[in-house]
């Protein structure tokens, strides 16, 4: 079973691979190699994380080659957002920096889960329903912007607009110290706001797809520590 795994890893790497072959033929511009450079965004490149999935050998040579090439694919794609000029016309220098952002942060997303949907082959069933569960922890009320959390949640498409216009009315401006902070957690009043709009069923639904709680290990940068994800 495992073999058949790793023929449908190696051919979905390679289609993965010819998607962004492109940006990576670009080189490294201006937002190239830097606090990205060297990692993925994935949950289970994180140890702690792998323990608690009760990741195996053979699994775990798997996953430590996918992420040597996700992590340069991952810094292809931020070199080809960056390298797109937005229309500037009108623009301020922040709004400029807050465009930039926003143009790389979507098409990250749509990088990780890619890059999630090829780790989960190689993974089993139940270890897949966890790091599920985990990825929901982490993000918190963020988590009801994931396509797959709205359908579990059956979310209306107005809570859906409601939820984008709340978290996108809780980013401070681009570049700044308190943007990064908040690129995971969120004002005490955006939470609460969140919460109202969602049922009782889907409050209950949502603790649910969380599962048993997990703590996550504390990240340090630039000598610094951030607080531990998940934390909504």
């Amino acid at each position: 079973m495992m073999q058949g795994k790793l023929l449908v890893l190696a051919a979905s790497l390679f289609v993965f691979t010819a998607d962004v072959v492109t940006a990576q033929q670009g080189g490294f511009g201006r937002f190239g190699r830097g606090i990205t450079a060297g990692r993925t965004n994935l949950l289970v490149d994180i140890p702690e994380v792998r323990r608690e999935l009760g990741i195996k050998p053979l699994q775990e040579k798997l996953l430590d080659d996918l992420q040597t090439d996700l992590v340069e694919q991952r810094q292809a794609v931020i070199v080809g957002a960056s390298e797109d000029a937005p229309d500037a016309e009108g623009l301020g220098f922040d709004e400029l920096l807050r465009a930039r952002f926003d143009r790389i942060g979507k098409r990250l997303r749509t990088f990780d889960r890619h890059s999630e949907a090829l780790v989960s082959i190689v993974l089993e069933p139940l270890q897949a329903k966890r790091l599920r569960e985990l990825r929901v922890q982490r993000e918190g009320w963020r988590s009801l912007a994931q396509p797959e959390v709205a359908a579990a949640l059956k979310l209306t498409d107005e809570q859906s607009a409601q939820v984008g216009e709340i978290l996108k009315a809780a980013q401070p401006a681009a570049g700044t110290a308190e943007f990064f902070r908040r690129r995971r957690e969120l004002p005490d009043e955006q939470k609460a706001h969140l919460r109202e709009l969602l049922t009782e069923d889907q409050q209950q639904a949502w603790e649910k797809l969380k599962g048993a709680p997990f703590e996550f290990p504390t990240r340090r940068r630039f000598g610094r520590e951030f607080p531990r994800p998940g934390q909504d």
